[in-house]
């Protein structure tokens, strides 16, 4: 391995570990600002919502449609890495 290469590896995993480290504490600190704590907030006032109004058919079902969506992009993405 070339000495450039060996350098370049180490940034570019020092870079990977500074930016996970920065989103550990940004989702810590301040989550509003995130899109995963947004994400985890509209799920929870969703949640809510269903169990306080019992529509429990309503959650079934998109809790399937989230589930076939998931199917659905898996087997594109393998298709496309395949092709």
């Amino acid at each position: 391995m070339n000495v450039i290469e060996l350098i370049l590896v180490t940034v570019s995993f020092a870079l990977l570990g500074f930016y996970h480290a920065l989103l550990w504490y940004r989702i810590r600190r301040t989550p509003e600002r995130t899109s995963i704590g947004a994400n985890q907030t509209a799920r929870r006032l969703w949640v809510e919502m269903i169990v306080d109004e019992k529509q429990d058919l309503l959650a079934v079902h998109n809790l399937r449609n989230w589930a076939t969506a998931a199917s659905l992009l898996t087997t594109s993405s393998i298709l496309i890495g395949l092709g």
